[in-house]
């Protein structure tokens, strides 16, 4: 159906339409642009997201494998591969970074989380986790003893703050888990049902869930951590995929053919969702950080609060690659990649963004181009 300013009645706010003859201040075009809140106040109650603006920023290293965290206090990022005894890098606002010098044992930071007070992090080819006694990336980093051999997945480290323990994947196809509780520096071993080669793990708030690649999610919620149980998810998730959750009960699984799933009930039951103006296969790996989800695309970083409304910010400002990561600390946010160069955003409270939908055309080149007629119905 082709609608025009004329004849709009009964369109629903919010509503994106194609046609000609649309105008402001009933409709505005999908292109992406900045919106002030004070001219579309109803429109802007359905997009909760705003604007973000960023700053170059220099790392104290390239990360080469693209960890990123953040506690109350500091943001901390892998570092180059090799530097195995300055292993982890640090900020206080995102700005000026720092390189630690006594991470022990020295190891290339493969996956890494703050865990309720303190830091853990895992190596990519095996042996102790290393943990600090407090938020401080820079106090000294002890060695766990204990659990199994082989290294931890990456994204293979989640936290449970109401059973204050973490659990770690073991790379490869395994039962082999680890588990690690406040306060302790012992590894206990503990096993899934069944061999499989997991992707990443989440935690709910609730459950522990780990994401597979044979299109099964593996979840635990006893005390123990000791019952694990294997459920099939409505599709499998390609080696981009990835898992997180807000630990309020959303989680969210990116890398399968239709884009993301999204639970709302502690992965109990998954529905498709996409991210409007992004191609299914654009949907890389899922992140949560502070208040919110990320996922980088070919067009942006796309952003949702629930897992369910996503909003896309289509600045480049850096290469739109899978290999993205990003934090959030405060109001301030974080994004790396393969490179020293990073970004601090700030969000904007007085404007969002419209969407941006994009066709590729011609199919092949991959260049995006603006899908012409597309108009959101703004008041």
């Amino acid at each position: 159906m082709i609608y025009s300013t004329k004849y709009s009645g009964g369109v629903a706010l919010g509503t994106i339409v194609h046609g000609y003859g649309l105008a402001e201040p009933n409709y505005v075009a999908c292109d992406g642009r900045p919106l002030a809140r004070a001219t579309y106040p109803r429109l802007s109650t359905l997009f909760p997201i705003g604007r973000l603006t960023g700053t170059v920023r220099t790392l104290a290293v390239s990360p080469p494998l693209f960890q990123l965290a953040a506690s109350p206090n500091y943001f901390v990022a892998s570092t180059t591969s090799g530097l195995s005894t300055t292993a982890i890098q640090y900020s206080a606002d995102g700005a000026a970074w720092s390189q630690a010098s006594v991470v022990t044992p020295s190891m290339t930071v493969n996956s890494l989380i703050f865990a309720g007070s303190r830091w853990v992090a895992s190596g990519a080819s095996g042996g102790a986790l290393a943990v600090t006694t407090g938020d401080n990336p820079n106090s000294t980093w002890a060695a766990t003893t204990g659990g199994v051999t082989g290294g931890v997945s990456r994204y293979g480290l989640a936290y449970s703050a109401a059973l204050g323990r973490v659990i770690s994947l073991t790379t490869g196809s395994t039962t082999a888990l680890q588990a690690l509780d406040n306060g302790s520096t012992t590894l206990v071993a503990k096993t899934a049902p069944t061999a499989k080669t997991r992707v990443g793990i989440c935690e709910t708030g609730e459950k522990f869930i780990i994401l597979n690649t044979d299109g099964t999610i593996t979840t635990s919620s006893d005390a123990a951590s000791s019952v694990w149980v294997d459920a099939p998810l409505p599709e499998v998730a390609a080696g981009t995929g990835g898992i997180a959750s807000n630990k309020l009960g959303a989680v969210v699984i990116s890398g399968v053919p239709s884009g993301l799933l999204a639970s709302t009930d502690h992965g109990v039951t998954f529905v498709r969702v996409a991210i409007p103006g992004v191609p299914a296969s654009s949907s890389w790996q899922v992140q949560h950080s502070g208040d919110r989800f990320f996922v980088p695309t070919a067009l942006g970083v796309a952003m949702s609060l629930d897992g369910k409304a996503w909003f896309l910010e289509p600045q480049l400002l850096q290469a739109r690659i899978e290999a993205s990561v990003f934090a959030k600390k405060g109001t301030t946010f974080m994004q790396i990649q393969a490179s020293a160069t990073a970004y601090s955003f700030t969000e904007s409270a007085t404007h969002f963004n419209a969407p941006l939908i994009q066709a590729y055309a011609p199919v092949a080149s991959g260049n995006p181009i603006p899908l012409g007629y597309s108009f959101i119905k703004a008041s």
